[in-house]
C-alpha cells in the first residue's frame, strides 16, 4: 500500500497573503492529494475546540456609491444569506460575484475599493485577518445555499490563506475558522461521492452551423493572421492547421525570454498512448512552434515581448492588416481593446460552453457538472469570454491516460478552430453566431487542486464504469 504521508499539501504554507498561490497547472495527485489536503486541515481542527455554528451577523446595507467598505459589504452579503430566505435580488447576486472576483484575482482583500468606470482601485492594507475570515464564511454559506461551485472553490482557497497564518489568528477566531473547515470537509465530501449523471454514450462533435475538420484539400486562408503565443496550445493549433492543409497569409510569434508564462512548460509532453480520440487530430506537442509556423506561412514575425498587449504587437498588426486574426495567447492574459481595434476581428477558441462557463480552467468545473466539456468559438471582445459565439459545441471526456491541460485542451480547442476555418474557407466570412447578454452564465476561476483531483477522479471512474457496463 501507498504510503500517504509522503505527499504534503502545499498550498497553506509561507503567509499566502504575501506569498500567493496562483494554483495554475497544478499536477494530477489522485486520491494521495486529498488525504493530504484533508490531514493538512486537521492541523487546526485537532488544535483548538470548535464552535458548532456561524457567529451572529449585522444588518448592513450594501455600497451604495463609488466607495466600496470591504468590511461593510461582506457583512451585507452574509446578513442576507443567514437571514434571508429569498437570495436572487440583483444585488446580492451582483455583490457576491464582485467579492469573489476581488479575492480569485488578487488573493487579497483590501481594506476598501473606488469604483471607476472601467477599473477597480483598492484603497488601505490587506493584511487585515478578520476580512479574510468574514469572508470564508460568507463563502461557506453561498455554497451551502446556492450550490455555486465558484464560492466553493474561493473558499478552499481562502481558507489556505487562513491556514498559512493561523499563528496570527485570535482564539476567537481559530474557532471560527475550525468551524468553516469542518464545512469545507463536508462539501468536499459530497462533492467527492456525487454521483454525476455522465452519459456513457460519447459525444461526437456535430454542429448544424461548422463541419467536421475532415477537408484535407489545400486552403489558403488570404488576409488572415495567426497570433500566438508560444505556448504548448498553440503547437496544437498550429500543427492542426497544417495537417488539415491550411495556410495562412500571416504568423505572428510571441516569445517571453524574460520569464516562463502560463501555458508553457519544460515537461517532456510525449503523445497520449492508446488509439486516439474520435476523429480528433492528436498533435506531437515534442515539436517546436516555430518550425511548424513556417510550414504554414512565408511570412513569420517573431516578437518577443512576453504579452500580446505591447506596442510592436499592435504596429505589426497595423503593418499586416489582417481581415481576420486567428488568436492562441499565453494563460491568463486579457487583450486590451486598444490590440483588438487595430485589426480584423480576434477568433479565439475559449474552452467552456458559452455563457454557461465564462472564465479560466472550465473544463474541469464542466466536467463535474455536465459530464461533458463545450469549446466555443467567439470573437474577442473587452469582457471575459463575452464576445459574440461564432460556433459551439460539445466534446466526450478525455480518456484517462491523456494529459488534462495541455493534451485535451488544445485538442478539443483545436478542432473547433479547424471546423470554423473550414466554414471560413468556403464562405469567405464566419458563422453568423449570436451575441451573448451581458447577464448570462457564470464567471470561474482558476479551479483549485482539491476541485480538480475530484473532477479527473471522476474521469477514471466513468472509464471504468464505461468498461464494466460493456
Amino acid at each position: 500500500m501507498e504510503n500517504l504521508s509522503l505527499l504534503t499539501y502545499p498550498y497553506d504554507h509561507s503567509d499566502n497573503i504575501e506569498h500567493r498561490h496562483n494554483y495554475a497547472y497544478a499536477p494530477f495527485q489522485g486520491e494521495r492529494f486529498l488525504e493530504a489536503w484533508k490531514q493538512a486541515r486537521e492541523g487546526l481542527l485537532n488544535e483548538i475546540e470548535r464552535t458548532s455554528e456561524l457567529p451572529l451577523s449585522v444588518a448592513t446595507p450594501y455600497p451604495g456609491g463609488e466607495d466600496v467598505d470591504t468590511a461593510s459589504l461582506l457583512e451585507a452579503l452574509f446578513h442576507q444569506l443567514l437571514t434571508s430566505t429569498e437570495l436572487q435580488e440583483e444585488n446580492f447576486q451582483d455583490w457576491l460575484s464582485w467579492i469573489i472576483k476581488r479575492f480569485e484575482v488578487s488573493k487579497r482583500l483590501y481594506e476598501s475599493y473606488v469604483l471607476c468606470e472601467k477599473n477597480v482601485n483598492s484603497l488601505g492594507q490587506y493584511k487585515e485577518i478578520s476580512l479574510y475570515v468574514r469572508l470564508a464564511e460568507v463563502l461557506a454559506c453561498a455554497y451551502r445555499r446556492l450550490n455555486k461551485v465558484p464560492a466553493l472553490n474561493a473558499l478552499i482557497k481562502c481558507l489556505d490563506t487562513l491556514y498559512s497564518v493561523r499563528g496570527d489568528l485570535t482564539a476567537d477566531q481559530k474557532r471560527r475558522v475550525a468551524h468553516v473547515a469542518c464545512l469545507e470537509r463536508e462539501f468536499v465530501h459530497r462533492l467527492r461521492n456525487s454521483v454525476v449523471e455522465i452519459n456513457q454514450q460519447r459525444i461526437s462533435p456535430s454542429s448544424s452551423v461548422v463541419g467536421n475538420g475532415n477537408n484535407y484539400d489545400k486552403k489558403v486562408l488570404n488576409k488572415v493572421t495567426l497570433l500566438v503565443a508560444d505556448t504548448i496550445r498553440s503547437r496544437a493549433y498550429a500543427q492542426s492547421l497544417l495537417v488539415h492543409g491550411f495556410q495562412v497569409e500571416s504568423v505572428i510569434i510571441i516569445t517571453s525570454s524574460s520569464r516562463s508564462q502560463w501555458g508553457q512548460t519544460d515537461q517532456q509532453m510525449e503523445p497520449p498512448a492508446g488509439s486516439g480520440f474520435g476523429n480528433i487530430f492528436i498533435p506531437d506537442l515534442r515539436i517546436p512552434l516555430e518550425n511548424t509556423c513556417h510550414a504554414l506561412s512565408a511570412r513569420v514575425e517573431i516578437l518577443d515581448t512576453g504579452s500580446v498587449n505591447k506596442q510592436p504587437v499592435i504596429k505589426k498588426l497595423k503593418e499586416i492588416d489582417p481581415s481576420l486574426v486567428v488568436f492562441s495567447g499565453f494563460g491568463g492574459e486579457i487583450v486590451h481593446e486598444d490590440v483588438l481595434k487595430c485589426s480584423g476581428p480576434f477568433l479565439h477558441m475559449h474552452a467552456g460552453w458559452l455563457p454557461d462557463f465564462r472564465g479560466s480552467t472550465t473544463f474541469y468545473y464542466s466536467f463535474l457538472m455536465t459530464g461533458n466539456a463545450g469549446v466555443s468559438a467567439i470573437l474577442l471582445s473587452p469582457g471575459i469570454d463575452t464576445g459574440k459565439i461564432v460556433a459551439q459545441d460539445k466534446y466526450p471526456l478525455p480518456p484517462r491516460d491523456m494529459n488534462i491541460d495541455f493534451y485535451y485542451d488544445g485538442m478539443i480547442r483545436a478542432d473547433m478552430m479547424i471546423r470554423v476555418l473550414d466554414y471560413y474557407s468556403i464562405h469567405r466570412h464566419l458563422p453568423l453566431g449570436r451575441v451573448q447578454r451581458e447577464k448570462e452564465g457564470e464567471t470561474y476561476y482558476i479551479v483549485h487542486p482539491v476541485i480538480k483531483t475530484i473532477s479527473t477522479i471522476m474521469i477514471s471512474k466513468q472509464e471504468q464504469d464505461g468498461i464494466k457496463s460493456h
